[in-house]
């Protein structure tokens, strides 16, 4: 029996993919995730319910979060890091209106 020679059964690590993380998507009061982009620019798959909050399993490296509230004008952005083994938080917070607001701009 021939002896095997040392680090023949040795398995090089997979330095092409990344270790996983964890994002957690929230947005105050809350939002839809428009979308999640890597750093190439390529979206990242969503489940069917965007609405905030949830959690994504993804390989590490840089994100950008589009949020949007509909009752907001305007989107917003986040850019965020996430880590192998790791949970990164990606939060932001809409302006809201008090309903004594609300009602003194609709002339009540």
């Amino acid at each position: 029996m021939a002896a095997a020679s040392p680090g023949a059964n040795t398995a090089a690590p997979n330095s092409a993919t990344p270790a996983n993380g964890e994002l957690l998507l929230n947005a105050l009061p809350w939002a839809n995730v428009e979308s999640v982009l890597d750093e190439h620019q390529q979206a990242v798959k969503l489940p069917a319910d965007v609405s905030t909050p949830f959690l994504l399993q993804l390989p590490a490296g840089k994100y950008t979060v589009t949020f949007r509230n509909p009752q907001s004008a305007k989107p917003a952005q986040v850019v965020i890091t996430v880590d192998a083994g790791k949970r990164a938080q990606a939060v932001t917070t809409f302006a809201t209106t008090s309903t004594q607001g609300y009602l003194t701009r609709a002339g009540w």
